[in-house]
C-alpha cells in the first residue's frame, strides 16, 4: 500500500486505501495516450535525419536558392522593374 497522498501527473490523489498496481495502470493508459517529452523529442530527431525527410528538405532549398539566383540575374539583366513585371507573369516557373 501506498501510505499518504501521491500525486498524478494530471491532479488525481492516491488514498491510503488504494492500491499500487492500480495506479500503475492509469499511469500506463496515460503514457500509450501521450509520450513523454523524451519520446517526442527522440521521435522528432529521427523523423528529421530520416531519408525522405531530408530529401524533401534538400528539394525545397535548391529551389529557393535557383528562385533567388534567377531574381538576381534577371533583375541585373532587366532592371529591378521590368525584372517584377517578369517574376509576376503567370507564365513564369522558376
Amino acid at each position: 500500500m501506498i501510505s499518504g497522498m501521491v500525486a498524478l501527473d494530471d491532479g488525481d490523489r492516491l488514498d491510503d486505501g488504494d492500491r499500487l498496481d492500480d495506479a500503475l495502470k492509469v499511469i500506463a493508459a496515460r503514457r500509450r495516450v501521450q509520450p513523454s517529452p523524451t519520446e517526442s523529442i527522440a521521435a522528432l530527431q529521427r523523423e528529421s535525419s530520416a531519408p525522405g525527410q531530408l530529401s524533401a528538405e534538400f528539394t525545397d532549398i535548391a529551389e529557393r536558392a535557383t528562385t533567388a539566383r534567377l531574381t538576381g540575374l534577371l533583375e541585373d539583366a532587366l532592371g529591378a522593374n521590368r525584372a517584377a513585371t517578369f517574376l509576376a507573369a503567370d507564365a513564369y516557373q522558376p
